[in-house]
């Protein structure tokens, strides 16, 4: 009964944090608390149904206090508290025209979160993180897969789009969420990396990060140019998508061929403005 409540736990913190406008909500929420439509102008967010629906999602991560006024629960400070830890980490450098992109949407991995909300007192999770390294490889493969799944859906999401709908807004919203999944594969892939020193997971570690950079680094481009860019890079999308597939069938990173993880690498260089 006990694992079921934790497996319960786990999906529900997993889905709250799994955008990145929710991370944002938490980190302006830890400043001051705030009102709805507070909220929702400090966001910049003109649909309520839109911010409602995140703040649903959020769960128990917020709570409203005596006035009313949307704050951050127990829950969510710790949770908050392990994103500035994994912001804190040193990333590798890419060329200097990408630097904003990557500040501009530097968003934690959910790699630590998960397994934060899953371990109670948060000094009892520091110690598992540290001191039992097999359990944390489990947590991490488990996130690889889960994101992938992820990671296959939005490059999916963002085909039909760029074929059926070629509004600017949906499309760059679209590939946010992308950029977010592929941030997110890239942290696990080198948490993995940093905890085994196996040369695949840096492998990938470096591909996930360079298909963040350059949808980053698109979606920050002159708003003409946008939808464009990636029309011009369905392909490639295509390929990307039908390997994450695949690699998605394995169960661990570590597990995955070579063979696969140099298609990937191909297919992230095939990408161009």
């Amino acid at each position: 009964m006990e694992d079921i409540d934790k497996d319960r736990v786990n999906a529900e913190v997993f889905d709250a944090l799994g955008h990145p406008t929710r991370i944002v909500i938490l980190k302006t929420l830890s400043k001051e608390p705030l009102g709805f439509a507070e909220l929702k102008k400090k966001l910049g967010i003109d649909s309520s149904g839109h911010l409602q629906h995140h703040l649903n999602k959020l769960g128990d991560l917020i709570k409203t206090n005596e006035y009313g006024k949307y704050c951050l629960s127990d829950q969510g400070k710790d949770a908050l508290f392990m994103i500035k830890i994994v912001e804190g980490a040193s990333e590798p450098k890419i060329k200097e025209t990408r630097i904003y992109a990557i500040n501009r949407w530097k968003i934690a991995a959910i790699t630590v979160i998960v397994a934060l909300i899953l371990s109670t007192p948060l000094t009892y999770f520091c110690l598992t993180i540290y001191h039992e390294k097999k359990e944390m490889l489990n947590s991490l493969n488990g996130l690889s897969f889960n994101y992938l799944m992820s990671m296959k859906g939005d490059i999916d999401t963002l085909l039909y789009l760029l074929e059926y709908n070629n509004n600017t807004d949906t499309i760059i919203c679209e590939a946010r969420a992308l950029s977010y999944s592929s941030k997110t594969l890239y942290y696990i892939t080198r948490n993995l990396y940093q905890l085994t020193g196996n040369s695949k997971c840096y492998n990938m570690s470096v591909i996930f990060f360079d298909l963040f950079a350059f949808i980053n680094d698109v979606s920050n481009d002159e708003p003409s140019k946008i939808v464009p860019e990636f029309a011009k890079n369905k392909e490639a999308f295509m390929e990307i998508r039908d390997i994450v597939k695949e690699l998605a069938v394995y169960e661990g990173v570590m597990e995955i061929p070579n063979t696969l993880i140099g298609e990937l690498r191909t297919a992230v260089d095939e990408l161009s403005k």
